[in-house]
């Protein structure tokens, strides 16, 4: 019996470490489904595998400080990453989901001379856009006649589209972006 032990004690390691790990679960809102700029429905799961940089837009925002400033320090992102070797998604969503129709999105893309094919730009229902912004980045948006009042947020996201950084209020510089993305 005491030879046997050790050969019991051996085999009981072994079958231990044959457990299967259960796969982590994915955030409620990667089951979320969106249009994309083309039209394609498309689910926030899509994402997942790689880190993913996501700000919140409208199209017809008047405030440079504001959507123009957060998307031109998103391509700034985009740039720096890319000149890095970096490779990751780049997520535009918009909280004007009944003006900002995948046509207008195309359009906004083409005067931010945004790549189709390395930037996705999202639209949906006004109840699914709320959602994600809510349960991704804590952004608010308010709407009136022509005018969407929100709070300014970008976030970045890990492969398994959990968010591990937010930049708020445009007070944040794309470099320090890149240097988080680069640990990711």
């Amino acid at each position: 019996m005491k030879k046997l032990t050790p050969l019991l004690l051996a085999l009981a390691l072994v079958f231990v470490g044959c457990t299967r790990k259960e796969a982590p679960k994915l955030p409620p809102y990667a089951a979320y489904t969106f249009q994309d700029q083309n039209g394609k429905n498309v689910e926030f799961e899509r994402f997942k595998g790689k880190p993913t940089f996501v700000s919140f837009i409208f199209t017809r925002c008047p405030m440079p400080d504001m959507c123009p400033l957060t998307m031109q320090k998103t391509k700034k992102v985009y740039d720096q990453a890319k000149a890095a070797g970096l490779s990751a998604n780049f997520v535009i969503f918009t909280i004007d989901p009944v003006f900002d129709t995948p046509e207008v999105m195309t359009e906004y893309a083409k005067r931010y001379q945004l790549n189709p094919d390395d930037f996705t730009l999202l639209t949906g229902t006004d109840e699914t856009i709320s959602k994600i912004a809510s349960e991704l980045a804590n952004v608010v948006a308010i709407p009136s006649a022509n005018y969407i009042t929100h709070n300014v947020k970008s976030v970045l996201l890990n492969s398994q589209l959990e968010v591990v950084e937010e930049y708020k209020d445009n007070e944040w510089k794309a470099e320090d972006a890149v240097a988080k993305l680069k640990t990711l």
